[in-house]
C-alpha cells in the first residue's frame, strides 16, 4: 500500500511538471526533470507489481489451507442419533464418556444436517435438566439430568419470645 501511495503522488508531480511545460518554463530544465520522475515511476511501478505477485501467492496459500481446513468432511457413521427423554435430537459419539463421572458430549443436530460438527455447550442448569445451546447456530436442546431434590431444615428457635 505504500508503494501505491508513492505512486500517486508521483504521478501527481508528474501531472504538475506537465503544466508548467504548457506554461511556457525552460522546457529542456522541466523534461530532464520529467524523465528522472519516470524513470523513478517506473521503478516504483515495478516494485509494486513484485508487491502484488507476493500478496497474491500468499492468497494462494491461505485459501489452500482454509479448503483444506474446510474440507474435511464429516463422517455421519462416526455419529449416532439419540432421541432425549425431553424429545431433543442429538448426535453423539460412541465410546466418548468412558468414564463413570463425565457427561455425554452432544452434537447440534441442525448443524448435523449442514456437516457441520458443533459441540453443544451447557447454557443453562435446572433442576431436572439442563439446556445445551449450540454456538454455531443458536439451536437448543434439553438434556434430562439426574439430580436429587433434597430438602433441609434448619434448627431455629421455637419461640419469638426470644428475640
Amino acid at each position: 500500500m505504500k508503494s501505491i501511495n508513492t505512486l500517486a503522488r508521483a504521478l501527481k508531480s508528474t501531472a504538475t511538471l506537465i503544466d508548467l511545460v504548457d506554461t511556457g518554463n525552460n522546457p529542456t530544465a522541466v523534461i530532464a526533470d520529467l524523465r528522472e520522475r519516470l524513470q523513478s515511476l517506473k521503478e516504483q511501478l515495478l516494485d509494486v507489481r513484485e508487491e502484488m505477485a507476493a500478496l497474491r501467492e500468499e492468497k494462494l496459500q491461505l485459501a489452500e489451507r482454509l479448503a483444506q481446513a474446510t474440507g474435511k468432511k464429516l463422517d455421519p457413521d462416526r455419529y449416532r442419533r439419540v432421541t432425549l427423554e425431553t424429545g431433543s435430537v442429538v448426535y453423539e459419539e460412541p465410546g466418548t464418556n468412558n468414564q463413570p463421572n463425565q457427561k455425554p458430549v452432544y452434537f447440534c443436530a441442525r448443524c448435523f444436517r449442514e456437516g457441520i460438527e458443533s459441540i453443544l455447550q451447557i447454557h443453562k442448569e435446572e433442576f431436572h435438566r439442563d439446556i445445551y445451546q449450540c454456538d454455531t447456530c443458536g439451536s437448543k436442546a434439553l438434556v434430562p439430568n439426574d439430580r436429587e431434590m433434597t430438602v433441609s431444615t434448619i434448627p431455629g428457635r421455637d419461640s419469638l419470645d426470644e428475640f
